[in-house]
């Protein structure tokens, strides 16, 4: 349980961990292995976090039996993504006998994606002192590698007696969905589908999942009722809204899942229900252990980009967001991106970004976007034109008005010595929302 915390402790801040603990080297270590070591240290104070990962893996190089090294070079590694790293000392760490659950959570999905089912469930075998959650996705990650080696009914009866903490209870049924499912239960699947759709927390995910299934079956009216529901209840929703579309136009069903990305599928809802649950952001470890299960998997990479960014990584986020360049989170992606950047004060890269995005795609919250970085710079005349066209779009299509619109586009007109026409927005901003 100690390592637990500690891993704990260092994946709260992902890289200035490196930073805030003392290290204490015993005279023979060599001092090259030490300024790796304080190089890294560095790195993570300025939040980089490639440069930290990269120091870290040197001094382990330089220093192989150091476990807190080990433990650093691990973590950084994952954390950047640098998923071959990660899975090269998480083999270190399990071999070397570390009772590291996060290591061995890591080698098993590895070896899982490599499909060497038989090692997964060696590695995978726990102790009962590292912490429910832990237990619980190796739980998941070893019913996936008995699905691998054909054990299909030990998977499902295992997956009956799962202790799953707080709410994760609810995932536990879209996981035996997903195991009926891959085993050809489709019966069985089709009824923990609905289940799951009544008691999961994360609807959407199950919507998407039960919705692939139905295509998947020959089932197309079955899934556009499914997916009309749901958006009709959260309209505009990207991945819905595109798997409505895909079934109107007769388009291909998704492709059938494999034993692996199954066990990504599993696995995302509990780590996104982890980082809401805790206010130390574990989540991103778990994340890109399932990201070595399913590379291709564009919520969970829309997911770590968020997390990273929330753990005051830009440049890892950045490089994560760039990596969605299709598909219904591109849109989101893109404007997360601009928004970063505009962050950092590089407000010339993203308006650039912005003005782009606008002339490609045209949609309305890239627009707005565009104008509040013009306003920001006092680039006020473009700006105007921008809130003055989003607010006609609006009344166009007889949608209500927003009154920061108004606020904004009067903003710039003030600052243009333009009262008499700043005024009436500001008076319309304010009946739009009096208590602002």
């Amino acid at each position: 349980m100690k390592n637990v915390l500690r891993f704990i402790l260092i994946a709260a801040t992902a890289l200035t961990i490196a930073s805030c603990v003392t290290y204490y080297y015993d005279e023979e270590v060599e001092s090259s292995s030490y300024g790796a070591f304080l190089a890294a240290r560095y790195a993570g104070v300025n939040r980089d976090a490639r440069s930290a990962a990269d120091y870290y893996a040197e001094a382990l190089r330089l220093e192989p039996g150091d476990p807190m090294l080990l433990d650093r070079a691990f973590i950084t590694a994952v954390v950047t993504g640098d998923l071959e790293r990660g899975a090269a000392l998480a083999e270190i760490s399990v071999a070397g006998g570390s009772d590291q659950r996060l290591a061995s959570l890591y080698l098993g999905a590895d070896l899982i994606a490599s499909r060497r089912y038989d090692e997964a469930l060696e590695v995978l075998e726990h102790p009962n002192d590292q912490g429910q959650f832990n237990l619980f996705m190796s739980d998941i990650l070893s019913q996936w590698a008995l699905v691998g080696q054909g054990e299909d009914s030990e998977a499902i009866n295992s997956a009956q007696f799962v202790v799953a903490p707080g709410l994760l209870s609810g995932f536990m049924i879209l996981q035996r969905a997903f195991l009926f499912e891959a085993t050809g239960q489709l019966e069985e699947a089709d009824a923990a589908y609905l289940s799951a759709l009544a008691n999961s927390p994360f609807r959407r995910m199950v919507t998407e999942e039960y919705g692939r299934f139905l295509e998947q079956n020959r089932r197309s009216d079955d899934a556009r009722t499914l997916y009309t529901a749901f958006l009709e209840a959260t309209p505009g929703e990207p991945s819905l809204t595109a798997a409505l579309q895909r079934v109107e136009r007769g388009g291909r069903a998704p492709r059938r899942l494999s034993t692996s990305q199954f066990a990504a599928r599993a696995g995302f809802g509990p780590a996104v229900w982890l980082a809401s649950e805790t206010s130390i952001d574990l989540s991103v470890i778990y994340l890109r252990m399932l990201q070595r299960l399913d590379p291709s998997y564009v919520p969970l990479r829309d997911q770590i980009a968020g997390t990273l960014q929330r753990l005051g990584l830009p440049d890892a986020a950045l490089e994560a967001y760039a990596s969605i360049d299709e598909g219904p989170f591109a849109r989101g992606a893109r404007i997360d991106e601009i928004l970063l950047i505009a962050r950092q004060s590089r407000m010339e890269e993203a308006t650039f970004m912005a003005r782009s995005l606008v002339e490609r795609d045209g949609f309305e919250e890239a627009q707005l976007i565009l104008a509040d970085l013009l306003r920001s710079q006092s680039l006020c005349d473009e700006a105007v034109g921008l809130y003055t066209h989003v607010i006609n779009a609006r009344a166009s299509r007889g949608v209500a008005s927003d009154w920061r619109f108004h606020y904004y586009r009067g903003s710039c007109l003030e600052q243009m010595d333009r009262w008499d026409e700043a005024e009436p927005d500001f008076l319309t901003a304010l009946e739009l929302s009096p208590d602002e």
